[in-house]
């Protein structure tokens, strides 16, 4: 086997097998003692929002930062079960499913989550948190039974959980409540789609001891099929269950649990070929790739067939189990100062299989976990936050400590079938991961000081993080053998790392730590009880990280590019929100401006170690992001409303350049997953039918993507670019059918107009030959029936 197959062999494993590791961030202020509830971002009974994005129950409007925020109601009203659905409501948020649509990652102001490469460390510049601690998994599980979801643009972190630079995603569970009762709704769709739901509140003692639980059961056949194997893909198969406690033994102490488990079992999505790297006109062009002929007679046979039929050799699949158990505790110490306890210990396990070639030979196979039943990630995750918030006279006050700690939870097995030449069995890998934080945050209310600068506040924030992460594989190869599962290992069998040695010494491990600090700077102004004006200055943190395969291919931990440094962005925003009345017209229209400039950039980037050379990450680039982020409503009284958002982004680097001979001058590239222009329009109308008909609504969605760059670091490649495209939905709710009080009926759609769309692309064209995708769900109908008790 040549130097370049190995190393390439080498890149493209440690690439799959380090894609699992995350880390987590976030912020917002709290600036009162008043007692958090989660049950918010319901309307108020003037419509208004009220969230929690500060830790603080208050208007949304009221809020001096750019969020959305999404009700409860509205996610069911809008069919949203996915990532993927959120975005549409989101302007300024972008979702990347990767190759596993149970698995994503966001993007938010051209930030963007997850470990790009083969470094370890780095983690997401987007952070989603459910019941208020950061949490792996972002998969339809996510959805169920929630009282809203809140969308808070920018770096977060001086006021709790993790540091991110580009966001956070906080999923709020319904919580338990004073009133008996609950539902039941099923849904009958597309494809077979049966969704079956229920939940139950329970006061066990009221107001002292509340109870709430539930289960949902999604199942969806295949819209795309295999015409070779006839097996489906882009199915649904899962599984939640979710319970919760409220304990209030007395009035100065509340302690809330929620426990969830979410199954799924399905088959993946299907990979799409859509080019092939090889000249028919002149099969030994040096220029093109060895393996560039055999993809090009794939694509020649699959000639005639569209996006949803496809011919793989590899068994696909995506299997997920997700547990978490999270804890809140408050303690209301004196009435101006209250402590608050959050822990949460979750374990992550998947399996999944995919055909990243799209071909019927074994080009680029990721076969998963080849012992049955067991997992190709399976790793445990623990959270600790304390925080102490006080408010006294104009000024009040919110510091604590954060923790985390992520570890294996068993044996992580994989194995691939690479460049139809070897077959590799990683045995066991571990990922581990350690972050401490302490941070704070101030807010003065000027107006208490000085009644003539009534209406103006301030705040000042800071966090300073530690991180520490180490990494351990067992990692062999075969060349000459494609086989799954794989050979089992004997003495003498060739490692794939470290690299030139053999069987029982193929055991790597390699460990570092970064540090930094995050900020936050900002005044707001309420220049009358319906117009805020803000202005926010901002530094987020990302932490480093570091590249274990320079240690496999012969390197030390002071080989050049072993390190590399912690990322960060300095954001300054300024914005309006706005509430209006005209006689029965209403609404409100806010508007957020920001530059960020963003230093350190984590990017791909070659190494070198001796004659070899692989892919790692290092600090390349530096850039200048600017945008725009507009939310209105406008409300007709109660028969008419319509929402409209809209994002516009632009992202530039000043500096992008690869450490090659001669180098490499990249900063022309586009951002990758960054539209510049994105916006979604929503309206409802209700019937102005007899009370004794119960409530009609009609509405419709539309949410527009502008041209999104997915490639690599070479746009000239095939189908580097999403064109853009608009999903349209509609939907009719008849709620309280017939005036009955339990009954709601709705019928829906989804992508009416059939949009063909891809929403990824696996691009290997000049490396390996190919270019493939994955694609959005077809047009789809449904209609469900709920019961209220």
């Amino acid at each position: 086997m040549s130097n370049r197959t190995a190393a390439l062999l080498v890149a493209a494993s440690l690439m799959a097998m380090t894609a699992a590791t995350n880390a987590h961030a976030q912020e917002a202020p709290d600036q009162s003692t008043t007692a958090v509830s989660a049950d918010t971002v319901s309307p108020d009974q003037e419509g208004e929002i009220v969230v929690t994005a500060r830790r603080v129950s208050e208007n949304q409007q009221n809020v001096p930062m750019s969020l959305t925020a999404v009700s409860g109601t509205e996610l069911r009203e809008k069919d949203v079960q996915t990532v993927t659905d959120l975005q549409k409501l989101v302007p300024s948020l972008t979702v990347n499913t990767g190759l596993n649509r149970n698995n994503t990652s966001f993007a938010i102001r051209g930030q963007r989550g997850g470990s790009l490469t083969a470094g370890l460390g780095g983690g997401p510049s987007v952070v989603p948190y459910f019941a208020e601690a950061p949490v792996y998994a972002s998969g339809p599980g996510l959805f169920f039974d929630l009282q809203n979801i809140q969308v808070l643009n920018g770096p977060q972190g001086t006021l709790f959980g993790q540091n991110t630079t580009g966001g956070a995603i906080l999923f709020e569970p319904a919580r338990p409540t004073n009133e008996f009762g609950g539902y039941m709704m099923g849904t009958y769709g597309s494809y077979n789609r049966l969704d079956v739901e229920g939940v139950i509140n329970l006061p066990i003692v009221a107001d002292k001891l509340l109870f709430r639980a539930g289960i949902q059961r999604q199942t969806r056949e295949g819209f795309s099929h295999d015409v070779t194997s006839k097996r489906d893909y882009d199915n649904r198969d899962s599984t939640v269950y979710r319970a919760s406690l409220i304990a209030r033994p007395f009035s100065w102490l509340e302690n809330y649990t929620v426990g969830s488990l979410y199954v799924s079992n399905e088959q993946g999505p299907a990979v799409v070929l859509l080019a092939a790297n090889y000249n028919p006109a002149n099969p030994a062009d040096p220029t093109k790739p060895p393996l560039g002929a055999l993809v090009y007679s794939a694509l020649q046979a699959r000639a005639g067939l569209d996006v949803r039929h496809v011919s793989l050799d590899a068994q696909t699949r995506d299997r997920l189990r997700s547990s978490s158990i999270n804890n809140r505790t408050t303690i209301d110490i004196t009435s101006n100062l209250k402590l608050t306890n959050i822990l949460s210990y979750a374990r992550y396990q998947t399996d999944s299989a995919r055909d990243d070639d799209g071909t019927l030979f074994p080009i680029q196979n990721s076969n998963g976990a080849y012992v049955p039943g067991s997992w190709n990630s399976d790793i445990i995750q623990f959270t600790e936050e304390l925080r102490l918030t006080g408010n006294f006279g104009p000024l009040s006050v919110q510091t604590g400590g954060y923790y985390d700690r992520t570890s294996p939870g068993g044996v992580n097995s994989y194995t691939q079938e690479l460049q139809t030449v070897a077959t590799t069995n990683q045995t066991d890998a571990a990922l581990r991961g350690k972050s401490r934080a302490l941070f704070g945050q101030l807010g003065l209310d000027v107006g208490k000081i000085v009644p003539a600068l009534d209406g103006l506040n301030l705040t000042a924030g800071y966090r300073y993080t530690w991180n520490d992460f180490a990494v351990s594989i067992d990692l062999l190869v075969y060349p000459g053998v494609i086989s799954f599962p794989p050979p089992s290992p004997k003495p003498g069998d060739l490692c794939q790392l470290p690299f030139g040695a053999v069987y029982p010494n193929c055991h790597l491990s390699a460990a570092g730590s970064t540090s930094g600090d995050s900020f936050a700077f900002g005044a707001d102004y309420k220049v009358t009880d319906k117009i805020l004006l803000f202005a926010n200055y901002k530094k987020g943190y990302k932490p480093g990280g570091i590249n274990p395969i320079l240690i496999g291919l012969g390197g030390t931990v002071d080989s050049i590019g072993f390190l590399f440094r912690p990322e960060t962005v300095k954001t300054t925003e300024v914005g309006i929100k706005t509430e209006w009345r005209a006689g029965g017209v209403r609404g409100h229209f806010n508007a957020t401006g920001y530059i960020n400039k963003y230093n350190d950039i984590q990017a791909n980037v070659p190494l070198l170690i001796g004659a070899l050379t692989t892919g790692g990450t290092g600090n390349a680039a530096k850039a200048t992001i600017k945008g725009v982020e507009l939310e209105g409503d406008i409300r007709f009284g109660r028969l008419f409303s319509i929402n409209a958002g809209y994002a516009y982004t632009d992202a530039k680097y000043d500096r992008y350049v690869l450490p090659t001979t001669p180098p490499t001058d990249l900063t022309n590239l586009p951002f990758v997953y960054t539209p510049k222009n994105q916006f979604n329009v929503s309206g409802v109308l209700t019937l102005p039918v007899p009370d004794s008909y119960g409530e009609i609504k009609l509405s419709a969605n539309y949410a527009w993507k502008g041209r999104t760059y997915v490639g690599d670091t070479d746009p000239t490649q095939p189908f580097s670019f999403v064109d853009p495209y608009g999903l349209l939905g509609a939907r009719i709710d008849w709620n309280n059918f017939l005036n009955n009080g339990h009954v709601d009926l709705s019928v829906f759609a989804t992508n009416l107009t059939n949009k063909t769309y891809r929403t990824n692309v696996i691009q290997q064209y000049n490396a390996t030959g190919y270019s493939t995708a994955i694609f959005g769900e077809p047009r789809m109908y449904g209609v469900s029936l709920r019961a209220r008790f």
